[in-house]
C-alpha cells in the first residue's frame, strides 16, 4: 500500500471524503493517491472499514431495510408520499446536461488568458484595468460599464444594474460583510469534517453550526444573511444545496421566500428543486409576488428545461392568480425569436439569449474596484491567473484584505445570476479544473445573415408552438381544467371569458 509508505507531507494530509475531490493525482516522491478540492486544498482520502458481509449486523440492516422499503412502497401506492397535488403534477425534463451547458455562450470583461499566464503580467494587466475603471468612474459614476460595453459588443445587453441601485448603505454594507465572514467561516470548517462522522441528514452541520454561531443565530432571518448564503452556495454540491433549502424554509422572510422559488425553478438537480417546491407550498400568502415574479421569469426563460421546471412548478402550486399572465404570454414572441425594438433611438432587432460568465474571470465585470479594502466595501481579492487559488474560502473572500492585491468591492453588484454551477475549463493549472459559471439572459441586437437566419427559423415553425408556449398551455389547461381550447392568446381569452360568464 502506498499509505504504508507514505512521506512526511502526505502523512500530515487531513482525511476527507473522495466526492470532495474534482481530481485525483499521484505524490511524487511516496506515490500516495491523493485529492485536490474545489479551492486548490490537497487531503487524503477517507477510507471505511471492511465488514463481513454476512455479519448479523448486516443482515439485521437488511431486514429493517427490506421492511422500510416495504412501507415506502405502500405510502406512494396509497398516494401519501407527498403534499396536495405534488406527486400528481407533471414532472419537467431532466435539467440540462453538463454539455448542454458548455453550448452557452460565454461573455467576458476581458480577452481570455493565455494558455500558461505568467502571474506578474496578468496582475500587472488587472491593475491597468482597475486604474482605467477608477479614472473612468471618477468621471461619471459607473462609466466605465457603459464604455466596456462599447469595447466589447458581447457585453451589450446584459441586464447591468447601476447607480443606486446596485449599491448597497453603509449599514447594511457591514451586515452583509459580517453574513460573508460567517459563510466563508463556515465553508471553512466544512471542509476540515471527516466525512461519515455524522449523519446524512446533518452531513453540513460544520457549516450550519459554525455560521448560525457566527450571526447570532440569526443569519437566515436576516435579508443580507439570506443574500450571502444564495449568493455563495450557489454552485456548491448537491448536498449543500439541499441543506440551504430546508434552512430557508425555516425563515418567514420573503427573501426566503424567493430563494425557494429560484431553487424549485433553477437548480440543476432534482431533488433540490422537488424538495423547494413542498415548502414553496407552506408560505405565507403575502409572499405571493416573489413567488410569481420567479415563475413568470422562468416561462419566459430562453432554456427549455427552465420553462419546464417552471410551468411544473405553476401547476403544483395551483397559481391560478397567474392564468391572465400565461395568456397574456402566447401573445409574446417566443424566447430567442428576434423582436422589433428601439436601441439608442434606432429601429433593430433583438434577441433574448442565455449567457454565462467565468465567475472567477470577470470579478471587474460585476464589482468595480475596491477603494480603500476596508470591511464596509465588503472586499475580495481578484484571483490571479498563473497563482493558485486561496486555499481556503474565508481567505479568499470575507478576511481577504490586501494593499498589495488588486481587489473588488462587493457592497456594489452591477450584475445578478439567475443560477450557477460548476464547470470544467481547459487548461485551468494552476487553478481547479471546475470552476464557476453563472447564467442570466441578454437582451443582444442581431441583424444580417443571423437575422435572416432566425427569421426563416421562425417561419418554418409556422403555427407550431414554440417549447415555452407549449409548457404555458399545458399548464393553462390544468389549471382552468378547458383542454379543448386553440393554442392561442385570443382563443384562451374568449374560453376564460366565457367561463367567467358562465
Amino acid at each position: 500500500m502506498a499509505g504504508a509508505c507514505m512521506c512526511v507531507s502526505c502523512a500530515q494530509l487531513p482525511f476527507k471524503d473522495r466526492s470532495l475531490a474534482i481530481k485525483m493525482m499521484r505524490c511524487a516522491d511516496c506515490k500516495s493517491e491523493f485529492g485536490v478540492t474545489s479551492y486548490g486544498t490537497a487531503f487524503r482520502v477517507q477510507t471505511q472499514k471492511r465488514r463481513r458481509f454476512l455479519s448479523p449486523m448486516f443482515l439485521t440492516g437488511a431486514a429493517v431495510g427490506a421492511g422500510l422499503f416495504t412501507f415506502v412502497i405502500v405510502l406512494v401506492g396509497l398516494g401519501l408520499w407527498s403534499q396536495q397535488t405534488i406527486v400528481t403534477a407533471k414532472r419537467a425534463s431532466d435539467p440540462p446536461a453538463p454539455f448542454d451547458l458548455k453550448r452557452v455562450p460565454q461573455v467576458a470583461v476581458a480577452d481570455p488568458f493565455p494558455v500558461n499566464p505568467n502571474p506578474a503580467q496578468e496582475k500587472q494587466r488587472i491593475s491597468e484595468l482597475i486604474v482605467q475603471i477608477k479614472h473612468k468612474n471618477a468621471q461619471q459614476q459607473d462609466a466605465f460599464v457603459l464604455a466596456r460595453m462599447e469595447q466589447r459588443p458581447e457585453l451589450r445587453g446584459l441586464p447591468f444594474v447601476m447607480g443606486a441601485a446596485c449599491r448597497t448603505s453603509m449599514e447594511r454594507a457591514k451586515s452583509f460583510q459580517t453574513s460573508v465572514e460567517a459563510v466563508r467561516s463556515g465553508m471553512d470548517q466544512d471542509m476540515r469534517r471527516p466525512r461519515g462522522s455524522t449523519p446524512h441528514s446533518e452531513e453540513h452541520a460544520p457549516f450550519w453550526n459554525t455560521y448560525l454561531a457566527a450571526t447570532g443565530n440569526q443569519g437566515i432571518d436576516t435579508d443580507h444573511g439570506i443574500a450571502a448564503l444564495s449568493q455563495i452556495l450557489a454552485p456548491e454540491p448537491q448536498s449543500m444545496r439541499y441543506e440551504l433549502v430546508k434552512k430557508m424554509a425555516q425563515s418567514n422572510r420573503p427573501e426566503a421566500t424567493k430563494a425557494l422559488a429560484k431553487a424549485a425553478v433553477f437548480d440543476l438537480d432534482d431533488k433540490v428543486r422537488y424538495h423547494a417546491l413542498k415548502e414553496l407550498m407552506n408560505r405565507p400568502k403575502e409572499h405571493s409576488a416573489q413567488i410569481n415574479e420567479v415563475l413568470m421569469h422562468g416561462i419566459r426563460y430562453p432554456m427549455v428545461s427552465v420553462a419546464k421546471q417552471a410551468a411544473h412548478a405553476i401547476y403544483a402550486l395551483k397559481r391560478e392568480e397567474l392564468v391572465p399572465q400565461l395568456v397574456d404570454f402566447l401573445g409574446e414572441a417566443a424566447p430567442g425569436d428576434p423582436v422589433e425594438a428601439k436601441v439608442d433611438n434606432k429601429d433593430v432587432c433583438t434577441v433574448r439569449e442565455v449567457v454565462r460568465i467565468n465567475h472567477h474571470r470577470n470579478c471587474l465585470l460585476c464589482h468595480p474596484p475596491s477603494q480603500t479594502g476596508s470591511t464596509e466595501e465588503v472586499p475580495g481579492v481578484i484571483p490571479i491567473p498563473g497563482n493558485p487559488f486561496a486555499p481556503s474560502p474565508g481567505e479568499a473572500y470575507g478576511r481577504a484584505q490586501s494593499a498589495n492585491e488588486p481587489m473588488v468591492r462587493a457592497d456594489t453588484t452591477y450584475l445578478r445570476q439567475d443560477f450557477s454551477a460548476m464547470m470544467p475549463v481547459e487548461n485551468a493549472q494552476p487553478w481547479p479544473e471546475m470552476q464557476r459559471f453563472d447564467f442570466l439572459v441578454r437582451t443582444r441586437v442581431v441583424e444580417g445573415k443571423e437575422l435572416v437566419d432566425l427569421r426563416q427559423k421562425v417561419q418554418a415553425r409556422g403555427a407550431n408552438l414554440s417549447d415555452n408556449h407549449r409548457a404555458a398551455v399545458q399548464v393553462l389547461a390544468e389549471l382552468t381544467g378547458q383542454r379543448n381550447v386553440a393554442p392561442t392568446q385570443a382563443a384562451w381569452r374568449e374560453a376564460i371569458a366565457a367561463n367567467k360568464g358562465e
